[in-house]
């Protein structure tokens, strides 16, 4: 299927086609050094419909000229119909609308082909720059008309002053769809450049790094740099013979790669090195890819090109290649090749030049390709040394080119000079790097000069520390200066400190805010508080919205309501959301966890599996959990090895779950103590109990320690046991007390027992009789046998004989041989025989008939 091809392409290289509005030459856009002043940047009404664009002044790169056309027919792509729907819902709730792939990969083509066929009469607006876009919100954001804002390389428009969530949040309540094309690199780039806040405590991952949320939020769709198969069947359908060309290299390029000229521009600049050649020239483009890489894309001056090119001609061979002259360089490098495109362009702004942005990604994807050298940095750190916009954009690139030295240096620099978000920064790469002595000076600086997400900041690092009241004071600081993260986080604290009413206050505050607009919070508080009708109406027209937290928590809540059936049709509509859309992972975790405990166990499987192909990180030891119990052990077993042998120490504590209870106890005491060492719960007290039924009871007692410090207090009762056995009384009666709190009735009583007896052996009858005699009334048969061996033991035979009564009378047979020995030790041989009889199970209530004297009857 093919499209007519609009504008530009439908009547010639050169001419705008007619229609309403300004007449804007696409060529001059895209060629021309003088900057073009549109009405529009301050009157939105006046813009041009998408009907009327043209697909060359949108950034649609020229294909070699056909029949009067710059432009081939389009070609429908296997994206197109999931971008339709996306462009579908996007028209009646806004929103920002990403499309990512490689150079050429005809990202501007396909969103362009889009736009036209869902939203014609769209006004569509089209800033060159951060500061056109700023210019044009205002006008956008209170506009009744449909509007469409088209953002071409992304990266332009990000940094300081730029998009961010809020802005997008602000312009979705009216309504403007966002159509915006990024290359996968300057995606890479931009989120190893972007400094990470971490995870607090309560689990809720808050990047504070406006570009990095931003990008993390919108649902990507990703554009293949290689056509499929039904794609390029569908190009050479159509007998235009630029693609009947380019499809004859499609196993090695894309077709828009190969239209775009970007594999034929490679290789000219990797031959022009040869002497003869224009070795001067490629040194001047190797000099702009590298500047671009480190981050000066857009304008790179002549001047800056002048210099750096320099140490790349004379590292190649320099006067050895004959090089020509720079001003011949600099022409061979403008030229057009084939009335497509040029290694160098034009900046739009008219100030120097961007190169062919083909390259550099093709550098990158290189395997043998070099990092940028030292000299290049220092050029573009010299040559911006007034600009702190593009001393923030270089020092990002370092860090996506792993040059976090640089990056550090840039924004130290920055900050010395009163820069906030660059103290910041040096905040985050310190306490990265573990320096938190050092990232806690630089992020209270930043705060204190306005920068209200280093107060966040601050919050979280004081929260993952434990302090949670400098923690809650920071917080507060930042949610009051209007930082919606803040106010979430605060909320959560107050709601675990119990101040119940303010953690409401917060978490509406945060439901509301533009940025992170999250309910969830609110939504959990609303449930735990009892309002469970409040809760489900907040959370479900968050999530009828398009809040996939609130559908997340929406499930919890209809789940802990028993209403399971509907917490798992919310929960899987999450997941299945096309895309990359966030926490789809959880919502399948969450519907297989719920199919196991209603022991739908097959449903369980497809959901946990669904879980690990979404990311989830737990899923895939849940799983081979879920397996081992319910499924088939084998099957569980071998995940567990795959996820040992990638380093779980928790996949090594359930592996040894799984052996011993299939009564392989030696293996699994290996992978219990693999676990034990490091620190995995319950890993420890698994350990002890192995070690104790094999009377290993001196390498028990490390195990049993660290058991007891997580809380399993019955383990002291084997730590109790060493130390009586070596006679140190005191040590043992500690543990034997320890062993009381134990969670379990048997473990406890147990506990108390020995202890019990262990008070008698040192004298201190009272005591021990104090201890035990609770448990005897409480009908513990054994508490009743001890206390009265004990005091048979001294000698109190009548204070003995109730407690061995009740003890034998409720099944204890011990009893028996005791009330044996006490009988015999008052003398009472018949007695004695009939309870050492009873204790071997001898029968002594049957009658027995006397037998006849057949002797003489004694007078």
């Amino acid at each position: 299927m093919t499209h007519q091809v609009h504008g530009h392409a439908s009547e010639n290289s050169r001419f705008f086609q007619q229609g309403h509005g300004q007449q804007v030459n696409a060529e001059n856009v895209f060629f021309s050094t003088t900057p073009i002043s549109l009405p529009w940047v301050t009157d939105p009404t006046s813009a041009p419909f998408v009907r009327e664009v043209d697909p060359l002044d949108l950034g649609v790169k020229r294909a070699p000229i056909f029949r009067s056309s710059a432009v081939p027919p389009y070609i429908e792509r296997d994206i197109d119909g999931r971008l339709d729907a996306r462009l579908k819902n996007a028209i009646k709730a806004g929103g920002l609308i990403l499309i990512v792939g490689d150079s050429t990969a005809g990202k501007s083509r396909t969103a362009y082909e889009a736009i036209v066929r869902s939203m014609p009469d769209h006004r569509i607006l089209s800033p060159e720059n951060i500061a056109d876009m700023q210019a044009m919100l205002p006008g956008l954001a209170t506009c009744s008309e449909p509007f469409l804002l088209w953002l071409d390389d992304l990266e332009r428009f990000l940094g300081q002053n730029g998009l961010t969530s809020s802005i997008v949040a602000v312009l979705r309540r009216s309504r403007v769809v966002i159509v915006a094309t990024l290359r996968a690199e300057e995606r890479r780039r931009l989120l190893r450049g972007a400094v990470k806040s971490e995870e607090s405590a309560h689990g809720h991952h808050v990047d504070l790094v406006s570009v990095e949320h931003l990008l993390n939020q919108v649902d990507s769709i990703l554009l293949p740099r290689r056509w499929s198969v039904g794609e390029i069947a569908k190009a050479v359908s159509t007998q235009d013979a630029r693609m009947l060309e380019a499809s004859k290299q499609a196993d090695r390029f894309g077709i828009s790669e190969y239209l775009a000229a970007g594999p034929t521009l490679f290789e000219e600049w990797q031959l022009a090195w040869g002497a003869g050649g224009n070795a001067r020239g490629a040194a001047i483009v190797h000099a702009a890819i590298d500047c671009t890489r480190a981050g000066v894309s857009q304008s790179i001056p002549e001047s800056l090109l002048r210099e750096v090119h320099e140490h790349y001609l004379e590292e190649a061979g320099g006067f050895l290649l004959a090089p020509e002259s720079f001003d011949e360089a600099i022409e061979w490098a403008k030229r057009r090749r084939n009335g497509v495109t040029s290694l160098l362009l034009p900046s739009k702004d008219g100030t120097g030049f961007r190169v062919f942005d083909y390259l550099p990604d093709a550098v990158e994807r290189s395997n043998d390709s070099a990092p940028v050298p030292d000299f290049t940095w220092e050029a573009v750190k010299q040559h911006a040394a007034n600009d702190a916009t593009m001393l923030h954009r270089i020092a990002t690139s370092a860090m996506g080119q792993d040059r976090a030295d640089i990056g550090l240096q840039i924004w130290e620099n920055l900050a010395e000079q009163g820069d906030a978000t660059a103290a910041m920064n040096v905040g985050r790469i310190l306490r990265r790097l573990e320096r938190t002595g050092e990232a806690l000076s630089w992020l209270t600086r930043a705060a204190e000069l306005g920068q209200i997400e280093a107060a966040t900041e601050l919050g979280l690092l004081f929260e993952n520390e434990a302090e949670k009241e400098k923690a809650q004071t920071w917080y507060r600081r930042a949610a009051e200066g209007g930082n919606g993260h803040a106010m979430f986080h605060l909320a959560l604290l107050l709601q675990e400190n119990g101040d119940i009413e303010e953690a409401e206050v917060w978490h509406r505050k945060a439901a509301a805010d533009k940025e992170i607009g999250n309910t969830s919070g609110l939504g959990r508080l609303l449930a735990e508080t009892g309002r469970i009708e409040e809760a489900e109406q907040c959370l479900r027209l968050s999530w009828s919205e398009g809040e996939i937290p609130a559908g997340i928590q929406l499930g919890w809540v209809l789940a802990d309501s028993d209403r399971q059936d509907e917490a798992l049709e919310v929960w899987k509509k999450v997941a299945n959301i096309e895309g990359k859309a966030p926490f789809r992972d959880i919502a399948a975790f969450s519907a297989a966890v719920t199919h196991e405990r209603r022991k739908e166990y097959e449903e369980a499987t497809q959901w946990f599996q669904r879980a690990i192909e979404l990311g989830h990180e737990n899923a895939k030891l849940r799983y081979a959990i879920h397996l081992d119990e319910h499924v088939d052990h084998h099957a569980a077993r071998q995940i567990f090895h795959e996820l040992v042998e990638d380093g779980s120490d928790r996949a090594a504590f359930h592996l040894a779950v799984s052996l011993v209870a299939k009564d392989e106890r030696e293996e699994g005491l290996i992978w219990a103590k693999r676990a034990a060492d490091a620190k995995v719960p319950r890993a420890s007290a698994l350990t002890a109990d192995l070690l104790y039924d094999l009377n290993n009871l001196a390498e028990a007692i490390p195990y049993a320690l660290a058991a007891v410090e997580e809380g399993s207090y019955k383990h002291a009762r084997i730590v109790a046991e060493l130390r009586e056995s070596e006679g140190d009384h005191d040590e043992a009666i500690r543990y034997y007390e320890i062993a009381t709190k134990a969670n379990g009735h048997q473990d406890r009583t147990a506990a108390i027992c020995s202890l019990g007896r262990l008070l008698f052996l040192r004298g201190d009858e009272e005591a021990g009789i104090n201890l035990l005699t609770p448990l005897f009334r409480q009908g513990h048969i054994h508490a009743a046998c001890w206390i009265g061996q004990q005091l048979l033991d001294q000698d109190r035979t009548a204070d003995a004989r109730p407690y061995l009564l009740t003890a034998y009378n409720n099944g204890h047979i011990h009893a028996a041989f005791l009330l044996a020995a006490l009988a015999a030790a008052e003398g009472k041989s018949r007695e004695s025989t009939r309870w050492f009889q009873k204790a071997n199970g001898v029968n002594t209530t049957s009658k027995q008939r006397p037998k006849k004297d057949r002797g003489r009857r004694r007078r």
